[in-house]
């Protein structure tokens, strides 16, 4: 799949930073999120998906207040073909805690 578009549901008051800080997890410094707000969290654009491969994403979230918060699965859809998209069919929502 070429140039698809994953979307991320954010809790209430949460925003991706856009910068990294300096980070650096595991020996590899934290890249710069390419994203784009929406209404329910943020989308990241993606160039190429494997079928049966994985990418991984790693952005720097910004959480406004504390609590316990259960998200949505992420959506992928073509960017350019919205029809053709991939849905979580398991019905597991993510569970965190921002302390």
């Amino acid at each position: 799949m070429r140039w698809a578009l994953l979307e991320v549901a954010l809790p209430p008051g949460a925003a991706v930073e856009g910068s990294t800080w300096g980070l650096d997890l595991s020996g590899k410094p934290l890249e710069r999120a390419q994203h784009e707000p929406t209404a329910q969290g943020y989308a990241v654009p993606v160039e190429k998906l494997d079928a049966g491969g994985s990418v991984t994403l790693r952005h720097l979230v910004r959480f406004a207040q504390r609590g316990q918060f259960k998200l949505p699965p992420a959506r992928v859809h073509r960017m350019y073909q919205p029809e053709a998209k991939g849905v979580d069919t398991s019905g597991a929502w993510t569970s965190i805690e921002v302390r």
